[in-house]
């Protein structure tokens, strides 16, 4: 009887495994296939090196001194290697004004993986390039700048026991436009251009008709002369 004691049926997270195996009478050969290739011939337990990520699986043959061949169970296993978390944010609004409040949301970050479960984001460390920084527990945070300007914001996330255990992006925040009687809101040339435009022809009508009633009385005056 051939049992095989590892790989067991379970996750890996790393690229190498041993074979171990046992065999309940003598044998005149003992070989192996892995994930249905040739048999490769070995004597003694040996090591499965250079796995690749993904599902595989092991079976063991032999030969007992009689030529009779034995067959082990098939044993499936996974190679899944650790990995890092993956940083991302949004902000809302995109182009903010001086003094408005930005939402920053970093749920988008992906966690990490240290080859057998998930690692959740500990701690989001946010550097909104004004000398301001800021860490969080949460993936939202609040903040506000106080010049117009091009801002570098960076996101750092730190996931213990993932590999890498931390990963940083950076999103650049233009504030396009500057606060105005305690509100803010973007200058709109055309939306000054127009009431200045009607305001200097209403001025130029005003002109021509107290022109006109000049003319008019002066006019008047010298017909009533005329007549005395």
């Amino acid at each position: 009887m051939i049992s095989i004691v590892s790989p067991q049926t379970t996750t890996y997270a790393k690229k190498s495994i041993p074979l171990i195996f046992t065999v309940d009478e003598p044998t005149s050969w003992i070989g192996y296939s892995l994930d249905g290739q040739s048999n490769v011939t070995t004597a003694v337990n040996t090591t499965l090196a250079g796995l690749a990520e993904g599902l595989h699986s092991i079976v063991v043959y032999a030969n007992d001194t009689s030529g009779n061949m034995g067959t082990s169970n098939t044993v499936s296993f996974m190679i899944t290697l650790p990995y890092g978390p993956e940083a991302e944010f949004t902000w809302i609004p995109l182009s903010p004004s001086v003094a408005e409040i930005v939402r920053f949301d970093a749920s988008a970050t992906k966690l990490g993986f240290n080859g057998t479960h998930s690692m959740p984001i500990t701690e989001y460390h946010w550097d909104f390039d004004d000398d301001n920084k800021t860490t969080t527990s949460t993936p939202i945070v609040y903040h506000s700048f106080s010049n117009l300007g091009s801002y570098d914001v960076t996101l750092t996330v730190y996931a213990p026991g993932a590999t890498p255990g931390t990963d940083s992006i950076t999103h650049n925040v233009t504030v396009t436009s500057a606060p105005v009687g305690g509100y803010s809101f973007p200058i709109d040339v055309n939306a000054i251009a127009k009431p200045l435009a009607l305001s200097l022809a209403l001025v130029a009508i005003v002109a021509i008709v107290l022109t006109l009633i000049k003319r008019k009385t002066r006019r008047s005056s010298k017909l009533l002369e005329q007549a005395l």
